[in-house]
């Protein structure tokens, strides 16, 4: 499986506008290590230009609903 590296908004209706974006969206991730191990996380932070939007110290850890 390949995940998206990069998650663009934008509106078919014409100019981006923020104000008609859905703010709030599920976001499934994929945790791998180059080594192939999988090791228990104790944390997930989800970033969005730099600034923390949304992060897990429970389960599920591959989860992000920002704005919840």
């Amino acid at each position: 499986m390949t995940p998206a590296m990069q998650i663009a908004a934008g509106s078919a209706r014409g100019p981006f506008n923020t104000e008609t974006l859905c703010q709030i969206a599920k976001l499934e991730i994929i945790v791998e290590f180059p080594d192939g191990y999988q090791r228990a996380l104790t944390r997930t932070t989800l970033y969005v230009d730099g600034v923390v939007m949304d992060e897990n110290t429970s389960r599920p850890f591959n989860e992000f609903r920002p704005g919840y």
